[in-house]
């Protein structure tokens, strides 16, 4: 008991209820009861608004001396109350309103070295002072006069742990240590301690408890300052050494059980000026910036810390299994209801840079070319280190089927029409499926309009077939000028020519010329309007006819629009 009530620096005068119940020497007693073992204790009293439940000492208390001896060593004589609160090891500070007792100093700290208990001594109730503790005792040589105090445990800094020692068991006899830490100046929780002062009587030096520091299990807590944190002060501070690789470490763990809560109700809100700025809700939604922005998630930057290059996000992944299935960024919409403006995606700079993708997935990307030099409006960059011969480089699908792509070569296929404006640049082979569109601006200024039509065709004539056959055609009141290119086949046999024609929506007027063929003429021409169109017709000659084999026709013709 001494060492416990000794680090909490209390040499005496602990009462419960307004009772004193350790006296001059430390015994426990509370109403002429001893206290041993594991007993209860009731004190039966109405407690008053003034009664302290635990008062600890009698610190900064000043008794009167009421007289003093001059002896060897000298003696101070206190009433029976004042003595009562005086123990061995107690500091004083010891005044004199008159001549101070030879050689004692008004104003000074002096310690108890002993103190007579004795009723049957003429020394009763008196101690024996030393000016430093555990010192020698003083010799007193006059014992001067007026009236003088001693002050019990003046206020001083004592540099030392204040707190309550416990004893436990835990693979044997250890003690543990829960009070003020007074290097660190906030209260600790310490487990297998050690104490580097005294067990016996007060310390003069700086004594400190040393221990594992150990944990607090609470209902709740708040922190709530009653000043201003300074500057570099933390409201909650996390410092930790994680160093077990196969351990599983938590910086902070919340375990909710919900069995009826609010729909609204929060695992963490964080919230500045009463802006709240953080919201993580217990359905796991993470909020950002909720009190003056309208997203789920939102980022939003600070204009005056982008002084140097910044990622608004930035998203590093190593990807590293080879039967594991990645994704960067994964957004899944169900979409039952929505306004026309919706957007999956939006990525914005200004009104004229901007990359939209809508809630039908149709992009809509938007660049300024500012500032002069070369500008790219889209830029496919691939690194190709092994692909297959047909990779492609773009690939645009209607109903999964291509339609327009691009190969890793550069060249172009396009399945139908393909309507370009303007001057085409392209290295490489392009492929172009039936028909390219090309339009021109009338004096090179204004809106693109339809000016030429280039389209290949492919037709077969039936063995034996007299009839005319469509070759190619084209609408008549879109195209009045047209040149053909024709290259019939038969067998081994060869004949191809060129056809120029014109229409005035009723009759067509057609010329042939260059005409080539290595055994014979396989086919003749002829051309009409019929349902709006133009239609060019071959015939097979008797010749071909009498060959009795089919015939593969291959038309290229350039139209003028009209």
């Amino acid at each position: 008991m001494p060492a416990n009530f000794k680090k909490f620096d209390v040499k005496h005068g602990l009462s419960v209820n307004g009772l004193e119940f350790v006296d001059a020497n430390r015994n426990v007693t509370l109403n002429n009861l001893t206290v041993q073992g594991t007993s209860t204790v009731v004190d039966t009293r109405t407690v008053s608004t003034t009664d302290p439940i635990i008062s600890l000492g009698a610190s900064g208390s000043t008794r009167t001396i009421s007289s003093i001896t001059a002896a060897t060593p000298g003696r101070l004589f206190f009433s029976a109350d004042d003595f009562a609160d005086v123990a061995v090891g107690d500091s004083f500070e010891y005044n004199s309103a008159g001549s101070a007792a030879a050689p004692l100093v008004s104003g000074t700290v002096y310690y108890v070295l002993a103190r007579e208990t004795d009723v049957n001594s003429s020394n009763y109730r008196s101690i024996t002072i030393a000016a430093s503790q555990g010192g020698t005792a003083i010799n007193i040589t006059n014992a001067g006069s007026g009236a003088q105090t001693a002050k019990l445990n003046p206020l001083q800094d004592l540099g030392q742990d204040l707190g309550i020692e416990f004893n436990y068991v835990s693979g044997g006899a250890k003690k543990g240590f829960f009070g003020y830490d007074e290097s660190e100046g906030h209260f600790t929780f310490l487990l297998d301690t050690t104490y580097s002062g005294s067990s016996t009587v007060s310390d003069t030096t700086s004594p400190v408890f040393t221990g594992t520091k150990s944990g607090a299990e609470f209902s709740y807590a708040k922190l709530q300052p009653t000043g201003s944190l300074t500057s570099n002060a933390s409201a909650l501070d996390i410092d930790q050494t994680w160093n077990a690789v196969g351990a599983t470490f938590k910086a902070v763990e919340i375990d909710i059980v919900d069995t009826a809560s609010a729909a609204d109700s929060s695992l963490l809100d964080i919230s500045v000026g009463g802006d709240q700025e953080l919201l993580l809700r217990k359905d796991g939604v993470l909020s950002l910036n909720t009190s003056n922005q309208t997203g789920v998630f939102t980022l939003v930057q600070d204009s005056g810390t982008q002084a140097t290059t910044t990622n608004l996000i930035d998203g590093t992944s190593t990807w590293n299994a080879g039967g594991s299935t990645f994704i960067g960024l994964d957004l899944s919409f169900t979409q039952t209801a929505y306004a026309a403006a919706s957007k999956l995606v939006s990525i914005s700079a200004s009104a004229d840079r901007n990359f939209v993708i809508n809630a039908e997935g149709e992009i809509v990307s938007r660049s300024e070319f500012t500032g002069g030099g070369l500008q790219t409006g889209l830029l496919v960059d691939v690194t190709d280190t092994s692909s297959a011969a047909n990779s492609l480089l773009l690939d645009l699908q209607v109903g999964n089927t291509s339609k327009f792509s691009v190969d890793k070569d550069g060249d172009v296929i396009a399945a139908g029409d393909l309507t370009i404006e303007g001057s085409v640049t392209v290295n490489g082979t392009g492929n172009f499926e039936d028909t390219v569109t090309i339009q021109s601006q009338t004096n090179g200024t204004g809106t693109y309009s339809d000016s030429t039509e280039l389209q290949s065709s492919t037709a077969t004539i039936s063995a034996g077939s007299s009839a005319a056959t469509n070759v190619n055609s084209f609408t008549a009141s879109s195209f009045t000028t047209a040149k053909l290119l024709v290259q019939v086949k038969q067998g081994s046999n060869i004949h191809s020519t060129e056809l120029m024609l014109v229409h005035d929506g009723t009759d067509v007027y057609m010329t042939e010329y260059g005409t080539v063929y290595n055994s014979d003429i396989i086919v003749t021409f002829d051309a009409i309007v019929t349902g709006g169109n133009v239609e060019v017709r071959l015939t097979k000659t008797a010749a071909a006819i009498t060959a009795n084999s089919q015939a593969t026709v291959k038309v290229t013709r350039t139209a003028i629009a009209s």
